[in-house]
């Protein structure tokens, strides 16, 4: 079995915050609007499902890396629930949410309970936004509040992480430069509760690895590393030597890098095959691999 654990809702038009978040884009970096007409064309649900072709099961979540100051997001989980129905063999889904919001507890037991998601993803930390956003912000006039410098071990997150904990299903949070001591502070107090940093932590991917070690109830995906073999690769010896390579989840982030499922899939095989050897690098064994694209999210979403 192949689960794609870090997929984004396909099918809505672009926001107001993406727009934004390309606009900025462009400014910088010469050639972004292909990065914007990309992102488009990959939303389209056709494209998606082009995309999860090889996959047996996909984690379908919502987009709260380009909306982390929203109310809590009823009608787009009431979408997603509507969506995954109709495709029950293949999707799954995560209840989407900002921590911030006032009915978040009761968004997630709804959720979870009536919709049967299978987790809560993917979750913005409250200290760090992406970039594009922030900037996006700042050009709306609007400056960041106290709420939203929040970090994720705020005791006034500790009701969400306890209704989570009390309904047995994982959290998938974005860390960006949250730092990694409030998540082990997080996890201490909550020593049942499953979490997943998406993207291995993104540059913080040892300090992720040696909590995963730590901390028995700390996972990972590994989506957002398919644009930089080399870095997944060091990402995935390191995990292999600190022993939580099976702590490693399949995930591609659909659209947003626009790597099908299969490419990358492509990309982690190579990596066990016999010619890494000649090139004096260490092969990383098949069990391991065919663990992290499938059997690892298996067990953890109880499948």
């Amino acid at each position: 079995m192949i689960v794609d654990i870090h997929t984004h809702f396909p099918g809505r038009p672009i926001n107001g915050a993406e727009e934004r978040y390309f606009n900025e884009l462009l400014k910088v970096r010469p050639g972004a609007r292909s990065v914007m007409d990309d992102y488009i064309y990959a939303s389209k649900p056709e494209n998606y499902w082009i995309a999860m072709r090889p996959v047996d099961k996909a984690v379908c979540f919502g987009n709260g890396v380009f909306v982390p100051h929203v109310r809590a997001s009823t009608d787009e989980n009431k979408a997603i629930a509507k969506y995954v129905s109709e495709y029950p063999e293949k999707l799954i889904g995560f209840c989407h949410i900002n921590l911030d919001d006032d009915n978040a507890v009761e968004e997630i037991r709804r959720c979870v309970e009536d919709y049967r998601f299978k987790g809560v993803g993917e979750i913005l930390a409250p200290s760090t936004g992406h970039p594009g956003v922030l900037r996006s912000w700042r050009g709306e006039g609007r400056e960041t509040t106290p709420r939203e410098r929040c970090f994720l071990n705020n005791r006034k997150y500790f009701p969400i992480y306890e209704v989570i904990q009390e309904l047995d299903v994982p959290i998938l949070i974005h860390m960006g430069s949250e730092p990694r001591s409030n998540l082990l502070d997080v996890l201490s107090n909550f020593p049942e509760l499953r979490i997943i940093v998406a993207h291995v932590g993104g540059f913080q991917v040892a300090e992720t690895v040696s909590i995963m070690e730590e901390k028995r109830n700390l996972y990972a995906d590994i989506s957002g590393l398919s644009t930089s073999p080399f870095r997944l690769y060091n990402c995935l010896i390191n995990a292999m030597e600190h022993h939580v390579i099976n702590k490693l989840l399949f995930g591609t982030d659909w659209p947003y890098l626009g790597t099908t499922a299969a490419q990358y899939i492509g990309i982690l095989r190579s990596m066990c095959q016999p010619e890494m050897e000649e090139m004096n690098l260490r092969r990383v064994p098949n069990e391991y691999m065919e663990n992290i694209l499938g059997n690892n999210a298996k067990k953890l979403l109880k499948l």
